[in-house]
């Protein structure tokens, strides 16, 4: 999107354009909805964390500072809202990753749904075992290709933390292909 577009549309929505601010959903959806899916391997609550990631934006719109990169800023609300269902999910553990029925993005086509499922169960079982921060990280670099800055602006935390976390994600991650 045009950077002017771009603000034009931030702009409005900061004065509650609603048809601005549908036009800024419709930008950035798809690109939430990967880090929410990359984030939870599911798709009802990547679909769950995308919507309310949107409610949160559309309600802080007003303290949004112009300065900012849009893009950073949503990540950093749909990063902050995944790790807290992954931090709770901890403690309830709900489905495994084998009943969970594909919805979202393959319903009119079968081999997205194929994709998406077997990008799921890969994603899943490789991350199973890293704390959230670390997959956090390792998905926002490694999977959404946001560099150690970006990371680090999105997440709120410092570079040397980052690069820690993401050192013992991939190094757990090769581990484990090692012993596959």
């Amino acid at each position: 999107m045009d950077p002017s577009r771009l603000t034009e549309l931030i702009e409005a929505s900061r004065k509650n354009d609603h048809n601005a601010f549908r036009a800024l959903v419709e930008q950035f959806q798809k690109m939430i909805f990967g880090l929410c899916f990359r984030m939870l391997c599911n798709e009802e609550d990547a679909r769950d964390a995308v919507q309310e990631t949107f409610i949160r934006a559309w309600m802080k719109m007003d303290q949004f500072d112009i300065k900012r990169d849009f893009r950073t800023w949503l990540y950093s609300i749909a990063s902050h809202l995944c790790l807290d269902q992954l931090k709770s999910a901890k403690t309830q553990r709900t489905m495994s990753l084998e009943n969970i029925v594909p919805e979202f993005l393959g319903r009119e086509h079968p081999e997205q749904d194929l994709i998406n499922r077997d990008l799921r169960e890969v994603i899943g079982s490789l991350t199973e075992g890293l704390s959230a921060k670390q997959k956090l990280v390792f998905v926002l670099r490694n999977l959404e290709g946001l560099e150690v800055p970006e990371v680090s602006r999105v997440t709120g935390m410092n570079p040397a933390i980052i690069k820690s976390n993401l050192f013992l994600a991939r190094q757990f991650m090769r581990n484990k292909l090692n012993h596959l």
